[in-house]
């Protein structure tokens, strides 16, 4: 597996390579951006399912845990939907049911491979914009951070690599363990349950996301 910092000059450098190119698809970013950060996160493609259609939700990329094949029903450790590079990703001028943060809110909230405390992801392979589903709510999500991995130096990139990777290795033991999640939400304290890293980086509810 590459390290953060051999990661962050693929990046880099596949970046300036699809600036070049000029004319690059979504799928030109999937496979020089955003494959090789989940690589470094720990989701190579055999921990993928792609178009993972269900019902009118076909999120991009499922990511889970585990190997696809043996996954089964076990909820996903996070959805991604992909974008172009340097897409606008607020989707200004589009109806509010096509912008990608509400099509990422869609998938978060109503694909089967979700569940609580599943981490969204809508990201054009430079902005890594991350929501998560409650413990306690099923109809809500809340913002958790955006990092911009390619605004700075390739030192920054390998940080900011290293804070996703860790958000998304912390969340993968939830899912495994469907009862105490059922014991979290049945807390009338909520809260007291989530780890204190996710208290810190969910500090409110984003109303952009309100079901």
């Amino acid at each position: 597996m590459p390290t953060a910092a051999e990661t962050a000059q693929t990046l880099f450098a596949n970046r300036r390579n699809l600036i070049a190119l000029g004319d690059y698809s979504e799928q030109d970013t999937v496979r020089n951006l955003i494959d090789p950060t989940l690589d470094f996160l720990g989701f190579p493609g055999g921990h993928q399912r792609r178009e993972f259609q269900a019902g009118d939700n076909r999120p991009d990329i499922v990511l889970y845990d585990v190997p696809a094949a043996l996954a089964g029903q076990r909820r996903s450790v996070a959805i991604l939907e992909a974008k172009p590079l340097n897409a606008d990703l607020d989707g200004r001028g589009s109806a509010h049911s096509r912008r990608p943060k509400s099509q990422l809110m869609r998938y978060i909230i109503a694909h089967p491979a979700s569940g609580p405390g599943a981490y969204g992801i809508l990201t054009d392979g430079n902005v890594w914009h991350t929501i998560r589903r409650s413990e306690y709510d099923d109809n809500q999500a809340n913002f958790v951070q955006e990092w911009r991995l390619l605004d700075g130096t390739r030192e920054q990139c390998a940080e900011y690599l290293v804070e996703i990777k860790r958000m998304l290795a912390e969340a993968a033991p939830a899912h495994a363990a469907p009862r105490q999640r059922k014991a979290a939400r049945s807390n009338p304290k909520g809260a007291r349950n989530l780890p204190s890293d996710c208290r810190k980086r969910i500090p409110r509810r984003d109303t952009e996301y309100a079901h």
